[in-house]
Order: structure tokens, then sequence, then C-alpha cells
């Protein structure tokens, strides 16, 4: 192989290098042009709740709850209420949609609503602060 053969391989590295950093630089730049979606679903932390002590029948039964959002992208989503028998356990879920938030701690509160299928005693079990599980007792005539 002569000289002029190493030549035109060089020639062609050389263009093919150039075609990889432009391809390179040309993806790094298209995924600034995408759309970032930021959403992200968390229990939220409830700091108290109020359930009246007695309903009667056939009425929703309201349950009061002061609940905590981190920061200022979060809005309240919505809340579970599960469970066997009358052994009910909440659970309440806050929504964070933005990918800059304010760095605002809130409070929110709400009155949600259970309906009984039937008359009795039921338990309702939440988590507390994030970290005591409790159970108040309510009871439908």
């Amino acid at each position: 192989m002569g000289f002029g053969h190493w030549k035109k391989l060089l020639k062609m590295r050389n263009k093919i290098d150039i075609k990889l950093v432009f391809v390179t630089i040309l993806f790094s730049f298209s995924s600034c042009f995408k759309e970032r979606i930021c959403i992200d679903k968390k229990d939220a932390v409830i700091d108290s709740l109020f359930v009246p002590k007695e309903t009667k029948f056939g009425e929703d039964v309201p349950i009061y709850i002061n609940y905590e959002i981190d920061n200022g992208c979060g809005d309240f989503d919505g809340y579970t209420i599960s469970g066997i028998n009358r052994h009910l356990s909440l659970d309440v879920t806050i929504k964070y949609e933005g990918c800059q938030c304010p760095e605002i701690f809130q409070y929110g509160s709400r009155t949600i609503s259970y309906s009984p299928l039937a008359p009795g005693e039921f338990y309702l079990s939440y988590l507390l602060k994030g970290t005591i599980e409790k159970t108040d007792t309510f009871y439908v005539k």
C-alpha cells in the first residue's frame, strides 16, 4: 500500500468523524426543544381529621380533613376509602404539576364524604402526621 492509499483512508475517516459529530450535536439540540412533563402524585400527610360520631343511615358521612402540600405546584387530587366490612382506610392524594415549583409549604382542607351501605359501627383508619396510625369510630343509625 502506498502513501496515496493512506491519505484516502484518512480523508474518509475525517468525513465520518465530522458526520458523527454533526449527528451528535443535532440530537443534543433536539432534546432541548422537547416539552418536559413534570407530574407526580403522592399520598398527602393528614394533619387532622374530624368525622361526626353519629349520622343517619341514607345520608353521606362528612369527613373534614386538613392535609399538607409540599410546594406551590401541589393540589388536592382525590381520595380513596377502602376496606372490608366496617373497617375502612382513608388515603388522600396530592398531585404536583410543574417542573419548577415555588418552595412554599401549604396546608389544604377539604370535606369529603363516605356513603355507608348499612347502619352500624364503622372504624376509619388513616395515617396522622405521616407516622401515627389512628382510627376514628363513627355510628350510622
